[in-house]
């Protein structure tokens, strides 16, 4: 590891650092006389890390994050007032020998920071932005904004320290816990922008993808010696806003309950019962729930993920939407059975839009919402005193809203996300017709492009019905319903029919290849988004085609993938990506599956991949990411390319929001807030005022 001029600072490797503190509480059994010459080097130490910052600060980037360099200064200059006083101790007990390593292990993550990775982040960082003048964000800025937010929370534990050390009533042992929990989070996130910064290594241009081969690899082994069991025990999501924080801590506790009661037992309804069961046991025991967490993530069952998700999908909560939300005077299921539609595209020749499948039975389930009740719809004549004008028929709306789902093609419906879709429905007063694709495994890729694909095609001739004339049309989703959204808009694109006028996506999934990226480094103690999670739902959601795609993967990487096809700042060449409109015995573009020889090229698998001429002609769009998402990565790199390509694009960043932030609309302002800007620019797109910066 190299090393830089100008502060004084003992190297250690990932494994140290990880029992970092158990070491330097160690260093300080030794006699009087270590503790004071140590003492003096820290003294030394700090002039140097004054001109470090100062040196960083004047860089191009360094004012802009001026708040992370303070935090690092007045952390730094709390420890050393700490350990002055107890310098000043003729002798230390346990709890102080104890409270002195954890500030010397902090102070040696500090000084690493500073020394070796900071500033060559810091100079390139705006490289990995979407683009100059726009909106700043990618993986890097998130993790020094998590690391920023441990620095905080580290700040106001040693503050307090500091005002009540001489109180007569003062006992240090209540804080020895918390600040070792927090130093092991800081030491790890230290260690975390070490690989951030190899990464950025590989990639001068600003490619936020890499692929896994042999040196991306090896740079990613680092996070993999790591134990993130630091970041589920008691300092879990503390980079979230309280509301936030305290619902994910939640899900975390129900995610250790849920997998004991999912392993011990087969009946679904001792597995609910083992939530509180075992929750107690969890809830009492932050470390041993810590590990339970962890060993979840790293080897999640797709039969775990999908039942643990679809909890709130049980007959008892799935009515929570309708005590808690907006009424509505349409609320109701719409089955689409199986037929063939015919359809004339752009040009007026007719395309056939086969139903997806070969089970004539099949049918596929849509929730028509409406917050009036308008022409052509059928109507619940059941009324309430307090919604009888919602059920005076209104004319048809000029606009209508079809949205799809999230929930990682594994879980979820539309009726689960009504908590939010109500509000939506009452704010733009139009109809949202929301589409209940077949989850994976049962219906592995691409059976949910096609069945989304054909509701879309439906829907258009069966407007009337949904009590609009679709004079304007709003596709939306989110995470992988957002995926689906612009999956559909690039097939209605191939197949030369009438796109939607606008996509409103949140949080969306672009790029499915087992590539590397910063952001993707937050899987590493994600609450919500492991890399045990997203594997499985790849997993679910590829099928049976899971293995003959993980052997493509292998021979792919090992002749070297192209770099230009994940690189949105690059011309791309997508020769097996082109689509085929005279395909032999269609009068349509060819199937899904046909499109590439390899199903982790197909681009609609992966839209990042998709070519040019498809991708240019995408409705404006709109996409809502959360600079602490995992997926992160994958909008910025989609914006990119459709900024090239000169698709109209904006993209806006949640700060603090977690991934999956709309289901939190009723318990976090934050989140509420987000929800009512992105209903906002779906009202733009349905107004056709596409030139707003909503």
């Amino acid at each position: 590891m190299e090393d830089r001029s100008g502060l004084l600072v003992s190297r250690v490797d990932i494994k140290q650092q990880q029992s970092c503190v158990d070491e330097v509480i160690l260093s300080h059994t030794n006699d009087d006389k270590h503790r004071s010459d140590q003492h003096g080097d820290n003294s030394w130490n700090a002039s140097g890390l004054e001109k470090t910052i100062n040196d960083i600060q004047a860089t191009i980037n360094g004012s802009h994050y001026s708040e992370l360099l303070q935090l690092l200064s007045q952390v730094y200059r709390l420890t050393n007032d700490i350990e002055n006083h107890f310098m000043a101790l003729n002798c230390m007990n346990d709890s102080e020998k104890s409270f002195i390593g954890h500030i010397h292990c902090i102070n040696i993550a500090i000084t690493e920071l500073l020394d070796q990775h900071l500033k060559y982040i810091l100079d390139r960082i705006d490289t990995y932005d979407c683009w100059q003048g726009g909106a700043k964000g990618n993986g890097y800025r998130s993790m020094l904004f998590i690391t920023q937010s441990c620095l905080t929370k580290i700040q106001t534990l040693l503050q307090s320290v500091n005002i009540n050390i001489n109180k007569l009533l003062f006992r240090l042992a209540k804080y020895c816990t918390e600040l070792e929990d927090f130093a092991r989070v800081f030491v790890h996130l230290v260690s975390m922008l070490q690989v951030m910064k190899h990464l950025m290594m590989l990639s001068s241009d600003g490619q936020l993808f890499h692929d896994l081969n042999q040196t991306s690899d090896k740079v990613l082994h680092g996070v993999d010696n790591l134990n993130p069991e630091c970041f589920y025990g008691r300092v879990f999501a503390f980079q979230y806003p309280d509301s936030i924080a305290n619902s994910l801590r939640v899900i975390n506790l129900m995610m250790a309950a849920y997998g004991e009661a999912f392993t011990r037992h087969n009946n679904t309804a001792i597995r609910a019962a083992g939530l509180v069961l075992y929750g107690a046991k969890y809830y009492t025991n932050p470390q041993l729930k810590a590990r339970q967490v962890v060993d979840l993530s790293k080897n999640q069952h797709i039969d775990f993920a999908k039942s643990f998700w679809q909890l709130n999908e049980n007959q008892l909560l799935r009515h929570v939407p309708s005590l808690l939300c907006n009424s509505v005077a349409v609320n109701q299921t719409v089955q689409i059975k199986m037929e063939i539609i015919n359809i004339h595209n752009k040009d007026n020749q007719l395309m056939v839009i086969p139903f997806p499948g070969n089970n004539p039975n099949a049918v596929i389930n849509m929730r028509l919402l409406s917050y009036h009740a308008r022409k052509g719809q059928e109507v619940n004549k059941f009324l309430t005193f307090m919604t009888t004008l919602q059920y005076r028929e209104m004319p048809y709306s000029k606009g209508i809203v079809i949205h799809f789902h999230g929930g990682g093609f594994i879980a979820q419906s539309s009726k689960s996300h009504e908590i939010y879709l109500r509000s939506w429905v009452r704010n733009l007063d139009v109809p949202v017709v929301s589409v209940d694709y077949t989850l994976s495994p049962e219906a592995s890729f691409p059976y949910a492009i096609e069945e989304c694909f054909y509701a879309y095609c439906w829907i258009l001739q069966h407007v009337s019905l949904m009590g609009s004339t679709a004079e304007y049309v709003c596709l939306t989703g989110d995470s992988a319903g957002a995926t689906l959204a612009v999956c559909v808009a690039m097939r209605a694109a191939e197949y030369g029919l009438r796109i939607p006028d606008g996509i409103v996506c949140s949080y969306p999934a672009f790029m499915f290849r087992n590539a590397a990226s910063p952001s993707r480094c937050l899987c590493y103690f994600d609450p919500l988004l492991q890399q045990g999670f997203l594997s499985s739902c790849l997993s679910a959601y590829l099928g049976e085609s899971f293995n003959m795609a993980q052997k493509e993967e292998i021979s792919t990487l090992s002749n070297g993938i192209r770099k230009d096809l994940i690189n949105g700042d690059i011309e791309i060449n997508h020769a097996n990506h082109q689509t085929d409109t005279t395909s032999k015995g269609s009068n349509g573009p060819r199937p899904i599956l046909s499109l590439t020889d390899h199903l982790l090229d197909n681009p609609y698998l992966s839209p990042l991949l998709a070519d040019d001429n498809l991708l240019s002609k995408i409705p404006p769009i709109r996409i809502n990411a959360c600079d602490l998402d995992p997926i992160l990565d994958d909008s910025i790199a989609f914006a990119r390319r459709l900024k090239r390509i000169g698709v109209d694009v904006q993209i806006r960043f949640f700060s603090g929001l977690p991934h999956g932030f709309l289901n939190f609309v009723y318990i976090s302002e934050e989140a509420t807030a987000a929800s009512n800007i992105i209903a906002n620019q779906i009202k733009t797109i349905l107004s056709n005022d596409n030139n707003s910066n909503l």
